[in-house]
């Protein structure tokens, strides 16, 4: 049995989800990004991909890490999440 096989199906679909949510986002504001502010400048496009495909897997990173913490004491989890966001916020 594989990694991804031992993670539950509400987390694969709340993943998709996400990641559909944020592909909309990022898609819509790279294409008036293109149009409006740097008109035909395709770097526009390349970044908002880029980002899109950063933040995927800093959302696949998130819950592997979530649910590595869920198994300590709430003092580890709280400080945890703390660096975690720390470093997510600064990463991206």
């Amino acid at each position: 049995m594989s990694l991804f096989d031992k993670i539950p199906k509400v987390y694969k679909t709340a993943y998709m989800l996400i990641c559909l949510w944020y592909a909309a986002n990022y898609t819509l504001s790279s294409i008036i990004e293109w149009q409006v502010f740097r008109p035909y400048n395709t770097d526009a496009l390349w970044n908002g991909l880029y980002m899109f495909e950063a933040l995927c897997i800093f959302i696949g990173l998130t819950f592997f890490y979530a649910y590595w913490l869920v198994r300590y004491k709430l003092v580890f989890q709280i400080t945890g999440h703390i660096i975690g966001l720390s470093v997510y916020f600064m990463a991206m």
